[in-house]
C-alpha cells in the first residue's frame, strides 16, 4: 500500500472486504535506480531487514529471520550488543519460522523443493547440532504445543507419515529426535488441544458438513465424543484454565459473532461468556502459562483492536507510547517482563522494539523495510458504504500521492469472507504499486 514521488498513471484502488539504521543484519541487494524519483518495484517486495524476532527465555538473546544468499535463514544476537550472528545457511529454501526452546536451543520449520511438507529441526544458538527432528520422507510436520513452560526438552507435534490424510501425534525430544506416539488418528482429527501439563485432552474431527468434539481426562483413556455442531455453529478451544477443568474458547452458538466464552468439555455445553464485542468476530485468543491467566481477546475492524483480560498485560501495554501504530506482543521472556514488540502501519514494514515492563524502558530496534519512505507511501482508508440490498459493506480506498483525486481509474479487489476477514490495517505492497503506475 504504498507509493511513489511521480507517476506514470494514477490509480484508485479500492479493497473491498467482506464480514535508521537497522541493527540486524541486512543482505544488500542491487536495485536499479529509477528516474524522477520513482521506487523501482523490487523495493517493494525484497526481503525485509528481519522478521519473526523472538526473545530466549531468559531475555539475554534474541533470534530472527533475517535473509542470507538470498534465502531467510535464522540470526542470533546478545541483547546488549545486537551483534547479530548467522547459525543457518539455507540456500535452497527459506527458514519459515524460529523459536526458542531453551536458553541455548532454537527450533525452526523449512521445506524442501517446494513440496510444502515442513520439516521440524533443532540447532544450538552458536549454530553447532543443527538436527532435523522430522526427517520422514513425504511427511509434514504440524507443530501443535511447543510445550513453552512445560518441558525444556519436548513438542508436541503432527506427522502424516503412516497416513498422507491423517496427522498422528507425537511428543517429540528437540535433543535427541526420538518420538514417542501420543495419539494414532483414525482419520477425522483434525484440531489438537493440550492442557497446562502438556498432556493432549481435546480433539476435533470434522466430515467437511459437520464438527465432532472429544474429550478424556488423561492420556490413558480413550477419546469419548461429547458434542456435534453443524457448519453453522462453531467453538474453537484455546487453552485449559488455570485448574485444567474449564476451556477458554470462542463460539458463535445462539449469536452471530464468535464471543469469548468458557467451554466445559467433559460435556460440550458453552458457559459463561467473557467478552462478546459488537458486530465482529473474535478473531484470537491468548494464554499465559507463566501467569496461568487469559491474556488477551482480539477482534478486527478497520486495524486489530484488543480486549485485555490481564491488568498486568493491560497496565504494560497502556504505557508504551508507540504512536499511529498497531503494536503487538510477539515474544516474552520466561518470566513475561521482557517483550518483544512488533509495531505495524499502512506506510511502512514492520518496526521492532523490546521492552522492559519492570523498568517500562522501551527501546528500538529496527524497521524492516528502511529502503522505504513513509511519506511516499499512500494512506490506507477505512471506508463504509451499503450494498443494493441494504448490507452494510467495509473496505479500504487507497488513492495516490500528490495527485488530484477525481476521475481516476479505479481497481476494485474484493477480498476476504465471508466467513473471515483476512485484511486489516498493513502494508500491502501491491496497492502501493497499483497506486504508483
Amino acid at each position: 500500500m504504498r507509493l511513489t514521488a511521480n507517476f506514470v498513471k494514477a490509480f484508485i484502488v479500492l479493497v473491498l472486504v467482506f464480514n535508521v539504521l537497522s541493527c540486524a543484519h541486512n543482505e544488500k541487494a542491487k536495485v536499479k535506480p529509477l528516474k524522477d524519483g520513482q521506487l523501482a518495484l523490487e523495493l517493494f517486495f525484497r526481503n525485509p531487514v528481519a522478521k519473526n524476532v523472538v526473545i530466549s527465555p531468559d531475555g539475554k538473546r534474541l533470534a530472527s529471520l533475517q535473509p542470507m544468499k538470498g534465502r531467510m535463514n535464522v540470526f542470533v544476537c546478545d541483547l546488549d550488543k545486537k551483534d547479530w550472528k548467522s547459525i543457518t545457511a539455507m540456500d535452497d529454501r527459506d527458514v519459515v519460522s524460529v523459536s526458542w526452546k531453551d536458553n541455548n536451543t532454537l527450533i525452526f520449520s523449512r521445506d524442501f523443493n517446494g513440496d510444502e511438507n515442513f520439516h521440524l529441526f533443532s540447532v544450538s544458538a552458536d549454530g553447532q547440532n543443527l538436527r532435523d527432528l522430522t526427517p520422514y520422507n513425504k511427511t509434514r510436520m504440524q507443530l501443535i504445543d511447543d510445550l513453552d513452560g512445560i518441558s525444556k526438552n519436548e513438542v508436541i507435534v503432527g506427522l502424516n507419515d503412516r497416513n498422507p490424510q491423517a496427522f498422528d501425534v507425537y511428543r517429540l525430544n528437540v535433543q535427541t529426535g526420538v518420538r514417542q506416539l501420543i495419539l494414532e488418528n483414525p482419520g477425522e482429527y483434525t484440531n489438537f488441544l493440550v492442557d497446562n501439563k502438556g498432556i493432549l485432552r481435546v480433539v476435533m474431527g470434522t466430515d467437511g458438513a459437520q464438527r465432532t468434539y472429544f474429550y478424556r481426562v488423561d492420556e490413558k483413556q480413550p477419546f469419548k465424543k461429547v458434542l456435534t455442531l453443524n457448519f453453522k455453529d462453531q467453538i474453537t478451544p484455546y487453552a485449559f484454565d488455570k485448574k485444567n477443568k474449564m476451556v477458554y474458547a470462542t463460539s458463535n452458538q445462539g449469536r452471530d459473532t464468535l464471543s469469548v466464552v468458557e467451554w466445559n468439555p467433559t460435556n460440550g455445553k458453552v458457559g459463561k461468556t467473557l467478552y462478546s464485542p459488537a458486530n465482529y468476530d473474535v478473531v484470537r485468543l491468548t494464554y499465559s502459562r507463566h501467569r496461568q491467566e487469559l491474556v488477551a481477546a482480539a477482534y478486527e475492524d478497520w486495524k486489530t483492536q484488543r480486549h485485555f483480560f490481564s491488568s498486568f498485560y493491560k497496565n504494560a501495554y497502556n504505557q508504551l507510547g508507540i504512536k499511529d501504530r498497531d503494536v503487538s506482543i510477539v515474544s516474552t521472556s520466561a518470566d513475561e517482563n521482557l517483550w518483544v514488540l512488533e509495531a505495524n502501519s499502512d506506510r511502512s514494514g514492520a518496526h521492532y522494539y523490546t521492552y522492559d515492563v519492570k523498568n517500562k524502558k522501551l527501546t528500538f530496534l529496527f524497521n524492516s523495510t528502511p529502503w522505504l519512505k513513509e511519506e511516499q507511501m499512500v494512506e490506507m482508508k477505512p471506508i463504509e458504504f451499503q450494498s443494493r440490498d441494504g448490507l452494510k459493506l467495509m473496505g479500504y480506498l487507497f488513492l495516490p500521492n500528490n495527485v488530484d483525486p477525481k476521475e481516476l481509474p479505479v481497481i476494485i479487489n474484493p477480498h476476504g469472507g465471508p466467513w473471515a476477514r483476512d485484511l486489516k490495517r498493513s502494508f500491502l505492497p501491491t496497492e502501493d504499486t497499483r497506486c504508483s503506475k
